[in-house]
């Protein structure tokens, strides 16, 4: 039972770890093969997507 659950958890963080890797490349690609100009007009969006994706998360959470 004990081990299911530090398995668990080491699956989880490292899922979490390849996601913001590649959410970090990503990013990175867009900065830099994007105009200041439109680059900024996408921000915004981006940090829109990221609250919700939270928000979203915390209430997934308390249901369960």
């Amino acid at each position: 039972m004990r081990n299911q659950s530090i398995m668990r958890a080491a699956s989880s963080k490292f899922g979490l770890g390849m996601l913001s890797v590649l959410g970090g490349a990503a990013g990175a690609a867009l900065l830099l093969s994007t105009s200041n100009t439109a680059f900024g007009r996408i921000v915004p969006w981006l940090l829109l997507a990221a609250t919700l994706l939270f928000l979203q998360s915390k209430s997934h959470r308390k249901e369960t």
